[in-house]
């Protein structure tokens, strides 16, 4: 199995599915989702072998409810009733997949190829740790380090949450700026017409997972679970 890049129409269907998000336009529509889906095996195959050189400890699993994304949307408590996400997103996790800290993860949308790392929400546990570490001289210092590096070359940490420094905690450490934030993660978008080319998909994604593995690497030894 070779990646040669998305389905032609994979951001045609998007595109459509975002203008008619119904059940019955994906019905009549399902084969287009279905030669979408299988470019997207075929891709986790590839970014796998890719991130076994980044990240070595990750999982790519090329199947539904493992790398790749539900399409559905869980409507049960959400206002939006639409019942399909218009976007198909794929994930690379360390540990268990359920309640995993960190991962690398891509996007194809209407709107971009987008490619990125990091931890997109922290329960209490993991929330508790990570102001630790931010706090900690020596790990506050090297996510400063992190940070800085990053933004010389204009990506930018993203997770800012709070208005106010939790309660126990001042604002003089290397990293206090990071004590705002409820996640971690950083983001490259690309145009979304590179998604049929296989080799700028890959070229993109490596680049920019390679880039930002040190988001992943810091959370993975200052905030994961020892327990886990």
């Amino acid at each position: 199995m070779t990646f040669s890049g998305f389905d032609d129409d994979a951001l045609g269907f998007l595109a459509d599915l975002r203008a008619n998000n119904s059940r019955d336009f994906f019905a009549a529509n399902r084969p287009r989702y279905e030669a979408m889906l299988e470019s997207g095996k075929e891709y986790v195959t590839e970014a796998g072998k890719a991130l076994t050189k980044i990240a070595p400890e990750v999982h790519a699993e090329p199947r539904i409810n493992g790398s790749i994304f539900r399409i559905n949307r869980d409507i049960r408590f959400s206002r939006d009733k639409t019942p399909y996400k218009d976007t198909f997103d794929f994930w690379f996790w360390a540990g268990e997949r359920k309640g995993a800290l960190s991962g690398f993860f891509a996007r194809v949308s209407p709107d971009e190829f987008g490619v990125g790392v990091g931890a997109h929400g922290l329960d209490s546990g993991s929330l508790k740790r990570f102001r630790a570490a931010v706090a900690a001289p020596c790990s506050g210092a090297e996510l400063s380090r992190v940070a800085k590096k990053l933004s010389r070359s204009g990506i930018e940490l993203e997770g800012a949450h709070y208005k106010r420094m939790p309660r126990g905690f001042d604002d003089s450490g290397p990293a206090a700026e990071f004590l705002l934030y409820d996640s971690l993660s950083a983001y490259v978008s690309h145009d979304p017409n590179i998604v049929t080319d296989g080799k700028a998909v890959m070229a993109a994604s490596r680049k920019v997972w390679r880039s930002l593995a040190p988001v992943h690497n810091w959370l993975m030894g200052n905030v994961a679970d020892p327990d886990a």
